[in-house]
């Protein structure tokens, strides 16, 4: 009887994936995609099975809906009725591939674009390509350009990769000796030839210990001083209604590089999108009011400092990419931190999608970390996950706003509008 339940269990599993596959687009006016069989469908919502379970889409938040049969026969189709040579045809397609999750098929429409228009700058974005001195080069040679160099698949400096050669290696933004790494670990360090408890090694260099970290005394002073400044000015940015239940975010955003009135008008609907995302996963308790987006760039500086940065909520670090590279030259979809940054600026790339943006607020705003293991069940999971909250991270978030209540019963789906103001320099 066991072995026959699992069977049925196996079965099912299966029928619900070829149902699904079988299934249904709704393209949503977020930029977002969802994949599934529409159940249910009536004036407010519609109701989608997922390989990940079943969906609530308000109808609001859709843009249009493909129904048909499967993905691999619908692309079939449409590529019967494309003309050999119709370039943006090629290259909707593909994007229509990508958003389905046919990775390999989108590859091929977008190099058939590229080679009827090699200078098509969507396509060769979607490929991974980066314009650079008016030559389309792929990450590799760009980041050679740039000049870094390959060192056990990630990207560094000349000067990082000569460190390394020479047998050290990072550890705690410090650069130590490979050898000394083990002792390191452990929580030792070399004080005049003699290794002590790193307690003893900072006290005897005259530091003191801050927020977990140990500093020269009149640094540790200056850091207190400038807490209490950015919390006098977090509470003007962020205010609470009278029962102490809903946030209303105040956003400053800075732009690194020079972006046009397009580019930045743009910007503030995907940050209208986020807090309309942040509004339904804490069920109406937390969006974004307002948001300012400047764009800093300047003649020969293209990178801000850590002062210029810090009274920021969200940095964006390039126009024409939907990730951003780190310090130490990794390459990941955006960040909540970062080497000189503090812990609750976003980071994100000029094409940040929807729901890495909205992952990275939560990191910032609710102070939720990864959930990896939640794959398909909580938006923390990152790639993979959903629009929703594993059980875990509802325990955290209500341990830091002691009001909120999950579920909540007086929940609009609407959110509040986010008012965007752009200044252009």
């Amino acid at each position: 009887m066991r072995v026959l339940s699992v069977a049925l269990v196996v079965f099912s599993l299966v029928l619900v994936m070829y149902t699904i596959c079988q299934g249904d687009i709704v393209y949503l006016n977020t930029g977002g995609v969802v994949k599934g069989k529409i159940l249910e469908r009536d004036m407010d919502k519609l109701v989608v099975r997922t390989p990940y379970g079943l969906t609530t889409i308000p109808v609001d938040d859709i843009d249009y809906i493909e129904e048909g049969g499967s993905f691999k026969q619908m692309y079939e189709e449409r590529l019967k009725q494309i003309k050999d040579d119709d370039v943006q045809a090629h290259y909707n397609l593909g994007v229509w591939l990508r958003n389905v999750g046919m990775c390999e098929e989108a590859k091929s429409e977008f190099e058939k674009v590229i080679k009827l228009d090699p200078d098509h700058e969507e396509a060769r974005y979607e490929l991974g390509y980066t314009k650079h001195e008016g030559k389309w080069l792929t990450e590799e040679e760009y980041m050679q350009a740039l000049g870094y160099v390959e060192y056990k698949a990630r990207w560094v400096t000349k000067e990082d990769l000569e460190r390394y050669k020479a047998g050290y290696v990072r550890y705690k933004n410090e650069w130590v000796k490979e050898e000394d790494l083990p002792k390191l670990k452990k929580g030792l360090r070399k004080h005049q030839d003699k290794w002590v408890s790193e307690e003893q090694y900072y006290k005897l260099k005259g530091y003191e210990k801050y927020k977990g970290r140990w500093l020269p005394k009149k640094k540790a002073q200056q850091e207190r001083e400038k807490d209490r400044k950015k919390a006098t000015e977090r509470k003007k940015r962020g205010r609470r209604t009278a029962d102490g239940r809903i946030v209303a975010l105040k956003f400053k955003v800075v732009v690194q590089p020079d972006a046009d009135d397009e580019f930045l008008s743009a910007f503030g609907k995907k940050i209208q999108a986020a807090s309309a995302r942040l509004w339904t996963l804490t069920q109406g308790q937390m969006y974004v009011s307002e948001a300012t987006i400047e764009d800093r760039w300047q003649t020969g500086n293209m990178k801000l400092s850590f002062a210029q940065i810090r009274p920021y909520d969200v940095v964006v670090q390039n126009l024409d990419k939907n990730g951003i590279i780190k310090p130490d030259g990794r390459k990941v979809y955006a960040s909540a931190s970062g080497v000189g940054y503090s812990g609750i600026t976003v980071i994100v790339g000029g094409r940040v999608d929807p729901y890495t943006f909205c992952h990275e607020l939560c990191h910032a705003k609710l102070g939720l970390k990864d959930e990896y293991e939640k794959k398909g069940q909580c938006i923390m999971a990152g790639a993979g996950g959903a629009w929703k909250f594993c059980p875990e991270c509802l325990e955290k978030i209500k341990r830091k706003f002691a009001k909120w209540k999950f579920p909540n019963k007086g929940f609009r789906p609407q959110p509040p509008q986010t008012k965007i103001l752009v200044t252009n320099n």
